[in-house]
């Protein structure tokens, strides 16, 4: 997200990741995120492109909830997700 983009789509927030789909019945849509949305911290950590906001999901502990802060329109939340258990990627034989 970028000053243009956020006065040009009426977005509050002046940093963070644009979310422009999210995975039916994953961690995020099960937590309420919403295409739109833009996330700014995730627990407690900000964000401000999609590299640092994938790098904070990874640190979070699968199974433990942790705090996203969101804006969405002229509203600030703050959404628990709790990510789920990351398969291992299977070796081939």
């Amino acid at each position: 997200l970028n000053p243009e983009i956020a006065e040009t789509f009426n977005i509050k927030a002046r940093s963070g990741v644009i979310i422009t789909g999210v995975l039916q019945n994953g961690p995020a849509a099960q937590a309420g995120v919403q295409p739109g949305d833009v996330i700014t911290a995730v627990d407690g950590k900000k964000v401000a492109s999609v590299t640092e906001l994938l790098t904070a999901v990874a640190g979070l502990k699968p199974g433990i909830a942790a705090p996203l802060d969101v804006s969405r329109g002229s509203e600030e939340l703050q959404i628990a997700i709790t990510p789920g258990k990351r398969q291992r990627p299977q070796m081939a034989r």
